[in-house]
């Protein structure tokens, strides 16, 4: 693997890492809670968006067909962290295949995102620091629920 994909897999883990750690132990209540009710988005929400993104923006960069419906993550709820769990362990899975097909020439060729046209390199680094956000939020979120809890 190139070193940039290396780079953008590290980051990737890294958040996907944070994900894990936010859904460990956690209740049906806590992965369906959202703090201000409709304005803000679950545990279990950001996780399913979380598994959404990474595999939209990495599979657009090789050209790997997938389906996905990005409404419908905000709408998820469950009460099984192990089903997150084992889709976020098969979109690693995927997500780690097709960064492997990444060559560095391939960097800046484009790719239609949103009607209009970003690089391979940016559909990555977007992956990146989209699922880094979004892990703050996880794990902000987790923290909120855990502090609602102990002052009930």
């Amino acid at each position: 693997m190139e070193a940039f994909t290396t780079a953008i897999l590290d980051e990737i883990s890294t958040a996907n890492g944070d994900l894990r750690k936010a859904l460990d132990g956690a209740s049906r209540e806590a992965l369906n809670w959202r703090p201000t009710r409709e304005e803000t988005n679950s545990i279990y929400v950001i996780a399913a968006h979380m598994i959404g993104v990474q595999r939209a923006m990495v599979s657009l960069a090789v050209k790997a067909p997938i389906q996905r419906d990005r409404a419908e993550e905000f709408r998820a709820s469950g009460d099984s962290v192990e089903l997150l769990l084992g889709a976020l362990s098969n979109a690693e899975r995927e997500v780690t295949g097709w960064l492997e097909q990444v060559e560095q020439k391939s960097l800046p060729e484009t790719r239609t995102y949103l009607n209009r046209e970003i690089t391979v390199a940016r559909c990555l680094t977007m992956a990146a620091r989209h699922l880094g956000e979004h892990a703050g939020h996880v794990g902000l979120t987790r923290q909120l629920w855990e502090q609602r809890n102990a002052e009930s």
